[in-house]
């Protein structure tokens, strides 16, 4: 798929190239697209029906490391974020509607690493499946710990490492609230090299949006003067043709701004922004960091 036959990109990739496949390791022989799409990569029954009930993200705070310093917080609003575990399920509980109409949109994170931890163990298959009390879960978050725990283990036969960094519930059901999400303004990661980005978002049934919109044919160097770009902006600045959607349960894999030399430019990256806004619905957004390892096997 090819959304424009622009230029390369300072990284050396087709500016608006895509690239869908369900096998990870076939998306490695398209050295020059600009956005890898690994579809169905999150995806099982089991999960799709439990995200079915109202109250799943209450479920899914139940996911909690072992680790002590490990816990769920609240993220935006301006102020420091919420850790408090009690205050984090209650305003999830009000902004999902489990027992009434949705109040307020909240953004809960559940940090793993930073991607300055190059060499801990945090977020790797092995930790994955060593942190996890997946038994005494509820169904939700058992569902969800097997099949990231698949995604991760088909990645590492098709010759890439996941890591995970961070575990997103992004709640915005309330038409009426500000909203919270991931990221509100199109950008492209600062911190991070040639396809080290990785995404992946489950939405709810009920959802009105999937995945991360990405525009791929264009850089941040030529936007920057437009900042900030928000979803109400985003077709003032890239056509519909130009704009690609990631469906829900396919994971993306990217380049951000950082070149070989560990320096950042703006040339280099594909911008994308969150798709929620007051009202779209509830989605689950797993952020990664992607790094090849081999052949496959």
């Amino acid at each position: 798929m090819t959304l424009s036959s622009s230029p390369l990109h300072a990284h050396g990739l087709w500016r608006g190239k895509v690239v869908e496949d369900t096998c990870i390791e076939a998306l490695h022989c398209h050295e020059h697209a600009a956005l890898l799409i690994w579809k169905d990569a999150l995806q099982c029954e089991q999960l799709t029906f439990c995200m079915s009930a109202p109250d799943w993200p209450l479920a899914l705070l139940q996911l909690m490391p072992r680790r002590p310093t490990m816990g769920w917080c609240l993220k935006g609003g301006g102020g420091a974020a919420v850790t408090d575990q009690s205050e984090v399920a209650r305003a999830v509980e009000a902004a999902c509607g489990a027992e009434g109409k949705p109040c307020g949109n909240v953004h809960a994170v559940l940090p793993i690493r930073t991607y300055a931890d190059q060499s801990g163990e945090e977020g790797t298959l092995p930790w994955w499946r060593s942190q996890l009390e997946w038994l005494t879960m509820p169904p939700m978050a058992r569902a969800f710990s097997a099949a990231t725990a698949y995604m991760l283990e088909r990645a590492e036969v098709g010759g890439s490492q996941l890591c995970i960094e961070e575990i997103s519930l992004v709640i915005s059901s309330d038409p009426s609230a500000p909203l919270a999400t991931l990221t509100p303004t199109l950008h492209a990661d600062a911190h991070y090299g040639d396809r080290e980005s990785a995404i992946v978002s489950l939405s709810s049934p009920l959802a009105k949006v999937s995945g991360t919109h990405f525009v791929p044919c264009r850089t941040m160097e030529e936007l920057w003067d437009l900042r900030p770009i928000r979803m109400a902006d985003l077709a003032k600045v890239a056509d519909a043709h130009e704009i690609y959607t990631a469906r829900s349960g396919d994971l993306a894999l990217y380049s951000g701004m950082k070149g070989p030399d560990g320096i950042a430019r703006r040339c280099n990256g594909v911008p994308h922004i969150s798709p929620d806004y007051p009202g779209s619905g509830v989605r689950l957004v797993v952020l990664l960091r992607h790094r090849r390892t081999s052949e496959g096997q």
